[in-house]
């Protein structure tokens, strides 16, 4: 159970630097303590699922998402990389999807 506690805390720490964003920032918008969000990114805290959603919620993400970590040893490596690449697109709007397509073409080109 511990290591399901620190794999969850990482991925929610992961995740909110993706979005660039401070304990305090994803606190308040889970709206919770940013210390008690310190303690969970750390695995030092058993979160309820009351919590969990708060946090998905403030990371406008689906519940779902904050445990994509626990397909780690049960699928093939370039499938990780695939849904971790689907991560990022899920949080980018529109325009930077678009901006991401281009540099992505660009760099297949030079491939």
């Amino acid at each position: 159970m511990i290591s399901l506690i620190k794999e969850l805390g990482t991925r929610i720490r992961q995740l909110r630097k993706i979005k660039g964003w401070t304990q305090e920032v994803l606190a308040e918008k889970a709206g919770m303590d940013y210390k008690y969000l310190g303690a969970i990114e750390r695995g030092e805290k058993n979160l309820t699922l009351a919590n969990v959603e708060k946090i998905a919620k403030g990371l406008d993400i689906e519940v779902y998402q904050l445990f994509l970590f626990s397909l780690k040893g049960l699928q093939p490596e370039k499938r990780i990389t695939g849904i971790k690449i689907q991560d990022l697109l899920n949080m980018c709007d529109d325009k930077e999807k678009k901006y991401l397509l281009h540099i992505m073409q660009g760099f297949v080109e030079l491939k």
